[in-house]
């Protein structure tokens, strides 16, 4: 018997690696489900104070609602956007809390599992007891965005 060793190729590789952080991905959720029944793995149930300091919004308590906003720098759409939602949370006095991450910041990474991002720009509203009341993972226009957070803002129908 020929005993070798075949290098996978980087296709091959990519493969196993995928098939191994799935695998383990389920491990660990059926491990957290055990050791934690009845836990929640989604950040989907993430309260504004469970969120880590760094990325707390300033006045978070006080929000009635909280912008998650995830974006990249090479983002084209992430880039037209984003001063009109800097301009929207400005004027909203303290009653919209903002969180801008950047998709590409390695402390951003678990939230895009956590939010099942895998596009940008991507927008998740929640209110103040962690109920996410809206989210949208395309491009949208800052017209469809404003009508939106003005109905969460004024506590209608998101």
């Amino acid at each position: 018997m020929l005993n070798r060793i075949v290098k996978p190729t980087p296709p091959a590789l990519a493969a196993l690696t995928l098939t191994l952080s799935l695998g383990l991905t389920l491990v660990l959720d059926v491990v957290l489900d055990v050791v934690l029944p009845g836990s929640q793995s989604s950040a989907l149930a993430l309260t504004p104070p469970d969120l880590p300091k760094a990325l707390r919004p300033t006045g978070a308590d006080q929000a009635d609602i909280i912008l998650i906003e995830f974006s990249a720098k090479w983002c084209k759409s992430c880039k037209d956007i984003h001063p009109f939602v800097k301009a929207y949370v400005g004027s909203q006095n303290g009653k919209l809390g903002y969180v801008p991450l950047d998709i590409d910041t390695p402390t951003t990474e678990k939230y895009l599992d956590q939010y099942d991002v895998v596009s940008v720009p991507t927008y998740v509203i929640y209110n103040r007891q962690g109920k996410v009341l809206w989210s949208v993972e395309e491009d949208i226009t800052k017209t469809q965005l404003k009508q939106k957070l003005d109905a969460c803002m004024a506590h209608k129908s998101c």
